[in-house]
């Protein structure tokens, strides 16, 4: 039986891109293990209300890909 990843929504909202999941808030392991990963990658983030949100200044192009590279295995991320 397979089993499906879970979704992150990414979704750029003013001047921010937003990633979320489908449904509730991002665990606290995940958001610190991102935000380390994305500092790596030369990208600031913050929390707001379980929501990371990236710099809308960021390039979709670059930002899907360091996402992708976060997620792979662990989760689908989905432009909306």
């Amino acid at each position: 039986m397979e089993t499906s990843l879970p979704y992150r929504v990414v979704r750029l909202e003013g001047e921010e891109w937003i990633i979320r999941p489908d449904e509730g808030e991002l665990p606290h392991e995940e958001k610190q293990a991102l935000k380390a990963f994305l500092k790596e990658a030369g990208l600031s983030c913050r929390f707001d209300q379980g929501k990371t949100c990236i710099p809308g200044g960021t390039p979709w192009d670059f930002l899907e890909e360091k996402l992708i590279q976060f997620y792979q295995g662990r989760a689908e991320v989905i432009p909306f």
